[in-house]
């Protein structure tokens, strides 16, 4: 199918392969298609018909092979930010990820620089009109779990991730808990590369995800329950 009809990768919803087989795969893949992908989908099987295994753990083993996890499906999207990066977002084994059970939580997952994936749990439509607008492919992700990030947020219960680009940055901050947070996020302008005198710091509209708004800082910033917000700073 690579070869003569040229599809572009495969998708796999659970599996009893070994590592041996979606490494073969992953070689035909490559050969055949240089950007063709994996696409790894799991449930949840914590629980007691699944032998309350991680997922991820589970399929450790495959994961090297894998571009993207889907592995939303009965998680829980209140669980703390540990859970997200762990079990969720994929990053830790080199993958991305998306979201599923009842769309996630769009502004969390943008700390993760993740979706829902249509047309099964939601529509980013809106936020991947956000992504091309401001060039977000162009920029480097430095997660708050980056000991050496620039970003730092004085509310452990507030999570902040740099998009750092050259003359335009994004920060995804959002907050965790059902109430809501007040921060204030401290920024390495120096590290940064940008004269904080010469930039504007602005949350920009997008479609039931926020509204816009001018900032004069990045200090005392209300985030509200279960949401956040997308922030742009241009450097003029």
């Amino acid at each position: 199918m690579l070869a003569r009809i040229g599809i572009d990768g495969i998708y796999v919803d659970d599996s009893a392969l070994d590592r041996v087989t979606v490494r073969r795969a992953r070689t035909l893949i490559d050969h055949y298609r240089s950007k063709g992908r994996i696409d790894f989908h799991s449930w949840n099987h914590f629980n007691d018909m699944a032998g309350f295994t991680n997922c991820l753990n589970l399929y450790m083993d495959l994961l090297p092979y894998v571009d993207l996890v889907w592995i939303g499906e009965g998680r829980d999207y209140n669980r703390m930010p540990d859970h997200w990066l762990v079990e969720v977002s994929g990053i830790p084994y080199g993958a991305t990820g998306q979201m599923l059970n009842e769309g996630g939580n769009p502004w969390r997952g943008m700390v993760y620089g993740i979706t829902n994936r249509p047309p099964w749990s939601g529509n980013p439509a809106e936020l991947w009109k956000f992504w091309d607008t401001y060039g977000i492919k162009s920029m480097r992700m430095v997660g708050y779990w980056d000991e050496a990030s620039p970003l730092k947020s004085d509310n452990d219960m507030v999570k902040a991730t740099l998009y750092a680009g050259k003359d335009r940055s994004i920060i995804a901050v959002a907050g965790w808990g059902d109430k809501d947070q007040n921060c204030s996020l401290k920024l390495d302008w120096k590290t940064l590369g940008y004269d904080a005198s010469n930039c504007s710091i602005s949350i920009p509209s997008i479609k039931d995800y926020q509204a816009l708004r001018t900032l004069t800082s990045l200090e005392n910033l209300t985030i509200p329950a279960g949401k956040g917000y997308l922030i742009v700073i241009e450097n003029k």
